[in-house]
């Protein structure tokens, strides 16, 4: 997750973007919790976090709806074993066909695979332990401050 969000305030500051509006869903949504976390709010105006896995998605005493540390073993055990059935298998859930009603095309569902295909494999591993972590507090003070 830092080297996303180092990447995001590498191409902030090359592009000199000012009052950005960062969007994030899923595991875009702790990258941009994280670049601010980690390099402040001064170049942004507005944070939007969409089904994003902060502020934590672990179950703790302070989170009893978070997920038990063993479904973040099973998670990158699936993409060590078989990364492509893993991100196949992911697809599902990610989108909510397990819903009444739910419509997800087959084709969306290749797309994410092929998102998670793409993706460099070391990345892919290591930013699942990051899932565990709190970041919303630490944004909330780097963007307090910085006003």
């Amino acid at each position: 997750m830092d080297t996303y969000a180092d990447d995001l305030a590498t191409l902030v500051e090359e592009l000199d973007v000012m009052n950005a509006i960062h969007v994030g869903h899923s595991t875009g949504g702790g990258e941009v919790a994280h670049h601010i976390g980690r390099h402040g709010a001064e170049r942004k105006s507005k944070a939007v976090l969409t089904g994003a896995v902060p502020p934590l998605m672990l179950k703790t005493a302070a989170n009893p709806a978070g997920l038990p540390m063993d479904a973040f073993a099973g998670i990158r055990a699936g993409a060590l074993n078989d990364r492509s059935q893993f991100f196949k298998e992911l697809s599902a859930p990610f989108y909510g066909t397990n819903r009444p009603g739910a419509k997800v095309s087959q084709g969306l569902r290749d797309s994410f695979w092929l998102q998670g295909m793409l993706c460099g494999f070391n990345i892919a591993f290591d930013c699942i332990k990051l899932f565990r972590r709190p970041t919303l507090r630490k944004i909330l003070r780097n963007s307090i401050s910085q006003r």
